[in-house]
Formats: structure tokens, C-alpha cells, sequence
């Protein structure tokens, strides 16, 4: 915990929406759809949208991390709790955003 009452740093916590925003664009979800596609064919993963909400969820967690690991300071719980909480709150927007990309590339 970084200060009292504040668990994850307002500057990393606005670098994870970040993240969470560059992973939403058009262009990288396509590119990330097509990866999965060409790399996976149903082996691993039945659904698309589950395998890039779970991408994107990951992505975004991996980078929490490390922003944590380059300020040597490994998560605590109540970090880790309030980026679940961040990603919670945008979930509906995440899927919202895969299912509009692929619905508009036919996937």
C-alpha cells in the first residue's frame, strides 16, 4: 500500500486504464483475433470473445504487475483486489468492444 486510504497509485492505476483503452483498439483486437485464429483453430479455445476478453483481462494484469515490479514492489492483496475491482468495472465495456470488432469483421 502505497499511502493511507490509497491501495494502487493514481499514476498506475491511469497507466492500467491505458493499457485496458490500447488493448480496446480496432486494430489490435483484429490483430489479436486473427493471432488466436491462425495460432489456435479451436484447440485451446471454442470461443473468440472469451479468449480475447481473457487477452485483454491478462494483458492488463500482467501490466499492472509489472508496473509494480520496475517500482520493486511486489502486489499486495488490496492491490491485487482493486485491479480486479478496475477490470470488473470495465468488463461490460471490454465485451461490449470485442463483440462490436468481431461483429464488424464477420468473426
Amino acid at each position: 500500500m502505497l499511502k493511507e486510504g490509497i491501495v494502487i497509485d493514481p499514476i498506475i492505476r491511469g497507466s492500467i486504464e491505458k493499457h485496458i483503452d490500447r488493448c480496446l483498439g480496432e486494430e489490435k483486437l483484429d490483430a489479436i483475433a486473427d493471432w488466436f485464429k491462425s495460432e489456435y483453430r479451436g484447440i485451446i479455445f471454442h470461443n473468440l470473445n472469451d479468449a480475447l476478453f481473457g487477452f485483454v483481462v491478462g494483458s492488463a494484469f500482467s501490466y499492472f504487475v509489472g508496473c509494480l515490479s520496475q517500482l520493486g514492489s511486489p502486489p499486495e492483496d488490496d492491490d491485487i483486489n482493486e485491479s480486479y475491482q478496475i477490470i470488473q468495472r470495465r468488463a461490460t465495456e471490454i465485451k461490449g468492444k470485442i463483440d462490436y470488432v468481431l461483429g464488424k469483421s464477420g468473426m
